[in-house]
């Protein structure tokens, strides 16, 4: 049984960056109305490929939920914010 065959009867899909980033063909073809990201240090880093992965995602909302502090450079906060709003502090 494949699990995607089975998105369309939930309201709410959780998965790991690691799927994300294996699925992204299959995931980023889908509309999502929020895209919620836990652990938002894994995406810090612009040019990896999870993050490169998650900013594929189309959602009508963006969030990002954190249980520790900032404490990152400016690129960190800037691929942070590139997530929550896409293109808006430019490149």
């Amino acid at each position: 049984m494949i699990l995607r065959d089975h998105f369309c009867k939930h309201n709410v899909i959780i998965t790991s960056y690691d799927v994300v980033r294996k699925d992204i063909d299959y995931l980023g073809q889908l509309l999502w109305n929020y895209c919620i990201l836990d652990e938002r240090h894994i995406i810090k880093n612009a040019k990896s490929k999870v993050t490169l992965a998650v900013k594929q995602l189309k959602a009508q909302h963006h969030l990002i939920l954190s249980g520790t502090p900032i404490q990152n450079n400016i690129m960190d906060l800037w691929s942070l914010f590139d997530f929550l709003m896409p293109g808006f502090l430019g490149t």
